[in-house]
């Protein structure tokens, strides 16, 4: 019986020893040199050209078959880029000396920071794309959903995705990422081993997007605006191709005739050829740029970058909004539009039962500031602040008929606002200061419940402070003067004219008297 026992438990030993050898092969795979494993690329959108650049090698021993140390080696046709790349940028992404000095250092790692990865990427693909990086294609196909690249060797790859729309007369806006494939080995259970990976492109169908770098502004600002539009990939029957990108603006804001164009987001590198601007404004068009047949060839889905001023004038509006725009052949095109605000306040002036008060005088400054703002007068109590270049300027500020102060065309901030003449029938003037606070922190035209007003000094502020939309309104009280008691004023003087009467009137009395008596004797 224990024989049997036994010569059982050796059977199911000798079978697991013969199942565990079987599979740990299925699943793993001890590396070489020229290891190769799958990419799959999925996320693909419509007919799409797939490309693959090695860009990084794995530097695998022969004899053992294990990594080297450093284990990752920059392509040789990336070297000198990537030395370029790092003097442009302070970065540290390749080894500069010694017999590793083309080793990818340590600085270019899987935790580097997101915004650093996309920006060195996506620099190599315009260079890749432009012709400034001399990078032969690795492997390259066309495909609807996915493709597979079979037999890739270890490395990293810089993943390309370009539109190629197959039907006659037809284009594609699709902007694709640039994507990184990664097949490098892992060391798992005491084995070097290389496993098939999957990347999911990651793309958009936009047309055009605008920015600008501030969105509450006032009279006099320069605001600088960046449009980005996708080049469309039309098909190669397609003749005469081009696309008109431009804007339009409100008659608040001054287009200042400096549109410029731009191959990469942060809009360091500028592009002269391939297009022609037209700046002078039309009813349709503030300015515009036309991408020629050409250059929209070379480019189909690609972007493009357009930045440009304008400036806030005296024609300032509460909102101004501009629209960009995007066109071409087979009814392709978009628009958008962005919207700058301006903010004010209303102050009004009473005395004496709520009655209102003309012809005071204010002046305002920016916190911080050492000079009064200059405004232009537009009504009775109404102000906007003025241009620069404008005259007729003045920093004195009156209350209207209707005892009110408006003022217009400010962005958000504090302001200091400080009365410097009393109205008239003896109101007095009140030392101190206001300080008005603008807050529109989304923005959304709607000053947020922060703003408010403040003071210091004598200075009477009415109970509510009322904020409608992009104005700030408030009341400001004045007080007339008062008469103080003063010693041997004419309280006393008439005091003291009675008392001598007095005394002269008892003084003739007894006079008179005494002569009587003598009279009489």
């Amino acid at each position: 019986m224990m024989k049997t026992k036994f010569t059982k438990m050796m059977a199911i030993f000798v079978m697991l020893l013969m199942i565990v050898p079987i599979g740990y092969g299925n699943v793993k795979a001890a590396i070489t040199p020229s290891s190769t494993a799958m990419i799959t690329v999925s996320g693909i959108k419509g007919d799409t050209n797939v490309e693959l650049y090695k860009v990084i090698g794995v530097d695998v021993d022969s004899t053992t078959n294990t990594p080297k140390n450093p284990m990752y080696l920059w392509h040789p046709d990336v070297m000198e880029w990537v030395k370029a790349y790092d003097n442009a940028h302070g970065t540290n992404y390749i080894a500069k000396t010694g017999d590793i000095h083309n080793a990818v250092t340590d600085e270019f790692n899987g935790s580097m920071d997101t915004a650093k990865q996309d920006e060195f990427w996506q620099t190599m693909a315009k260079d890749i794309r432009n012709g400034t990086l001399d990078l032969g294609v690795t492997a390259s196909q066309k495909s609807d959903g996915s493709v597979a690249f079979p037999n890739s060797n270890m490395g990293g790859y810089l993943v390309l995705a370009t539109p190629e729309p197959s039907a006659p007369g037809k284009y594609s806006s699709r902007i694709y990422k640039p994507t990184t494939a990664i097949l490098t080995p892992t060391f798992d259970n005491g084995v070097w081993n290389l496993k098939n990976t999957t990347v999911s492109l990651k793309s958009s169908d936009g047309t055009i997007d605008k920015t600008i770098d501030d969105e509450t502004v006032e009279v006099g600002q320069k605001l600088t605006y960046t449009i980005s539009a996708t080049i469309p990939a039309y098909t190669p029957d397609v003749e005469n191709r081009y696309v008109n990108v431009g804007d339009k603006f409100p008659e608040g804001l001054t287009y200042n005739k400096d549109v410029k164009v731009y191959a990469d987001e942060a809009c360091t590198t500028q592009l002269t050829t391939g297009f022609t601007k037209y700046e002078t404004p039309t009813a349709d068009a503030t300015f515009s740029v036309r991408f020629e047949d050409a250059f929209v060839a070379a480019h189909g889905g690609e972007m493009v970058y357009l930045r440009y001023t304008g400036t806030v004038n005296k024609n300032v509006e509460y909102a101004l909004i501009n629209n960009a725009f995007v066109n071409g052949p087979f009814n392709y095109g978009g628009s958008t539009q962005v919207v700058a605000r301006s903010y004010g306040f209303i102050l009004h002036k009473v005395g004496e039962n709520n009655a209102n008060l003309q012809g005071a005088e204010f002046e305002v400054k920016k916190k911080n500031g050492s000079e009064a703002l200059s405004f232009i007068k537009m009504a009775d109590g109404e102000y906007r602040l003025a241009e620069a270049s404008e005259t007729g300027k003045t920093t004195v500020l009156t209350t209207g008929a209707s005892g009110t102060l408006q003022v217009e065309g400010i962005a958000t901030g504090e302001f200091i606002l400080k009365e410097t003449k009393a109205p008239n029938g003896g109101y007095v003037l009140p030392n101190g200061e206001i300080t008005l606070t603008l807050i529109d922190s989304e923005p959304n035209g709607m000053l947020d419940a922060g703003s408010g007003v403040t003071k210091t000094g004598s200075i009477q502020l009415g109970e509510e402070v009322k904020i409608n939309d992009i104005i700030l309104e408030f009341t400001v009280i004045n007080g007339k003067g008062f008469d103080l008691p003063v010693t041997g004023g004419m309280g006393t003087m008439l005091f003291t004219i009675l008392g001598l009467g007095l005394m002269i009137g008892a003084a003739t009395l007894v006079i008179t008297m005494r002569k009587k008596e003598s009279n009489l004797h």
